[in-house]
């Protein structure tokens, strides 16, 4: 294990610090200039969000200028002079810009459903271009399947996750926060991707404090598919193929560590999916049917919905850093009994899901049997 020497730990907190500030003055000049660039109209084409006021989506312009700022710091001070940037770093920052622009017409013109999904699949084709692609079966095609699967899949997770106050940015941070321990443990203090979650992390910090309930700014799209984009990066580099080297069958301990720190997304995205399907929905539509909606119709306010997400988030970055330290360790009757864990949780998603489907059709309907349609909300 690496040693943590003073100098480590306090460059870690004060560029985390000073990444929060930056980000909270970012947002706060955002919020006071900008008061219109993704509230969408009341048309009633529009899906709008969980809250019925109108907000600025400006959230994701502080994420882009921190990641950027984080990318400087190491190019200029950790990486060293005549030294270029990897590949699969360069790969990152252009599928994040990729992203963060796609998401910027999102939130300022409703691009269609097939622009959006094909410029997903070109930032998971430009990572996987660069060197960014999960190495699980060894077999190129199936594993650059699974590549684009992942990022087009947790682009999508994070937007749809962020459908209530406080919920993305916070399971975000945690997320973020499991990548910083993992590598961390690995002995990379200094590792570019640190460098990237902690500006990120300190982005979401300062972006919080605005978007907490009652929120005076969303992130849009224009941070959903930024923060989606760069996570699923992230987390294929570093949660995928960099724990112990090359997988070899059995692959479910190589799995074990991606579920566990995206538990979230994946329950939220899973379940929805499973359930729109099952009625012949798309799931590629907004809807107030997340899990934050459901967990608010069975009885719960809205910031403890998000207290109770973003406790299964931190959760799960616990279990990661446990996982990780006794990596060497775990066999395949411990990786059975995680993932049984995992799918009783899943399974009780499920339960929790069919109550508040309960709860809704109840609420749909008044007294004298005329339907009531409930407002639909923005993913």
């Amino acid at each position: 294990m690496h040693a943590f020497s003073f100098s480590d730990v306090l460059f870690s907190v004060l560029f985390f610090t000073s990444a929060a500030f930056f980000s909270a003055l970012i947002n706060s000049l955002l919020y006071r200039f900008s008061r219109t660039l993704g509230g969408r109209s009341h048309k009633p084409r529009h899906l709008i969000r969980w809250s019925p006021h109108l907000k600025p989506s400006v959230g994701g312009f502080s994420f882009y200028i921190l990641l950027l700022i984080s990318l400087l710091v190491y190019t200029l001070f950790v990486n060293g002079e005549g030294r270029a940037t990897s590949g699969p770093l360069q790969g990152l920052f252009l599928a994040c810009t990729t992203g963060f622009v796609l998401g910027l017409a999102d939130d300022a013109y409703d691009t269609i459903p097939l622009l959006k999904f094909s410029v997903q699949l070109l930032c998971g084709l430009i990572l996987a271009w660069t060197g960014v692609g999960i190495s699980l079966t060894g077999i190129p095609l199936v594993d650059l399947m699974l590549t684009l699967l992942w990022i087009v899949g947790m682009m999508n997770a994070i937007n749809m996750l962020d459908n209530m106050d406080g919920i993305a940015a916070t399971v975000c941070f945690f997320i973020l926060s499991s990548i910083v321990i993992v590598l961390w443990i690995q002995g990379q203090p200094f590792h570019p991707y640190v460098l990237v979650a902690l500006g990120l992390m300190g982005a979401l910090a300062g972006f919080l404090p605005l978007n907490w309930k009652p929120a005076r700014i969303y992130m849009g799209d224009t941070g959903s598919q930024l923060l989606g984009v760069c996570l699923a990066g992230i987390a294929i580099a570093v949660l995928w193929n960099d724990v112990s080297g090359r997988p070899q069958p059995p692959y479910l301990r190589y799995v074990l560590l991606p579920v566990v720190v995206f538990v979230v997304p994946l329950l939220d995205i899973g379940t929805v999916t499973l359930w729109r399907l099952a009625q012949w929905r798309s799931p590629f539509v907004g809807g107030r049917d997340h899990l934050s909606h459901h967990l608010v119709y069975l009885g719960l306010t809205e910031r403890q919905a998000a207290f109770v997400l973003s406790g299964l988030s931190a959760g799960g970055m616990l279990m990661a850093a446990i996982l990780m330290w006794n990596w060497q360790h775990i066999s395949d009757i411990v990786s059975l009994a995680v993932f049984g864990m995992l799918l009783l949780l899943f399974l009780f998603t499920q339960y929790i899901y069919y109550l508040g489907k309960c709860k809704t059709k109840a609420a749909a309907t008044d007294q004298k049997g005329t339907p009531v349609h409930l407002p639909a909300t923005e993913h």
